[in-house]
């Protein structure tokens, strides 16, 4: 009985080590970019229509010029406007990046990642956090353009008395543009700052101009950090790891900016105080886990 326990731990563990040497030589030498932006609630609700800015987010090679789209929100990457055709001042400067990787997309965008342009649902006002796979080492140019519809103001109204126009697509104070540059170097950490807002000339060509006429658009994400994070082993066989461990075997993972899959599967969490705990199930404390 013994011998038969023994053998069967040790194919447990050898089945373990392989899927963790599995997991790691899968994402070796890889690392994310993560952004976080914290949207502005006040400042939205202060808008005509009290929905979160559409915005978007892409990488863009300084040797070759090349761009990568790493975010946008649904709606401006689906061109689905609830019954409008389109809004090309939206993010107009995107647009155009858009348009041209739509006809570039034959090209290797394994450059930058594996898994680029992520849609979902525009998020809600607080914080908002997304990441990037790219190569280590690389250097990157960061844009991040965004709009808060119906966030009207003296320079920017909704109608114009003096030429007799209206804002047709109720789109207020025009685009902010934000750049930072970073060079992918493990904990890096950059502030982007605003490179301006978005008009369109005479032509309908986009322009990137200094900040005029601007009351609160440059407010409205008010907490913008890129952070470069070593990614070691990948979610989803962190996930069959945690899945396919015998019953009776407890588990404890270590590190930060844990993934959100991983914080609903585990019993216990704890950033410095207290997120998840068994007790909260009815689970008493077990001999060699809390005392």
């Amino acid at each position: 009985m013994r011998t038969i326990l023994k053998w069967g731990l040790v194919s447990a563990g050898v089945i373990i080590g392989g899927l963790v040497i599995f997991a790691f030589s899968r994402t070796w030498n890889k690392t994310e970019i993560e952004f976080l932006i914290h949207i502005n609630e006040e400042l939205v609700q202060q808008s005509v229509f009290g929905e979160s800015p559409t915005f978007a987010i892409w990488l863009e090679d300084p040797d070759n010029g090349q761009t990568y789209t790493a975010y946008a929100t649904r709606r401006v990457a689906t061109g689905d406007w609830e019954g409008k055709a389109d809004v090309p001042v939206a993010l107009p400067l995107w647009s155009e990046i858009n348009r041209s990787e739509k006809n570039n997309r034959s090209s290797d965008a394994g450059m930058a990642g594996d898994e680029l342009i992520t849609t979902r649902a525009t998020p809600l006002p607080g914080y908002f956090k997304t990441r990037v796979r790219v190569k280590p080492g690389s250097k990157w140019i960061i844009w991040i353009e965004y709009n808060l519809s119906g966030d009207f103001n003296e320079a920017f109204p909704e109608f114009n008395p003096e030429t007799n126009t209206e804002d047709e697509y109720s789109t207020g104070q025009p685009a902010m543009v934000y750049k930072a540059e970073i060079e992918v170097l493990k904990d890096r950490v950059v502030v982007p700052e605003i490179a301006g807002m978005c008009v369109f000339d005479q032509e309908n060509k986009v322009l990137v101009e200094p900040l005029h006429g601007i009351t609160t658009a440059s407010e409205v994400l008010d907490e913008i950090s890129i952070a470069v994070y070593l990614k070691l082993i990948d979610i989803d066989d962190v996930m069959r790891l945690i899945e396919s461990r015998p019953l009776e075997t407890t588990l404890v993972v270590t590190g930060r900016s844990a993934d959100e899959r991983v914080i609903e599967a585990a019993d216990l969490v704890t950033e410095m105080k207290e997120i998840k705990h068994p007790f909260q199930k009815g689970i008493k404390s077990q001999k060699g886990i809390d005392y």
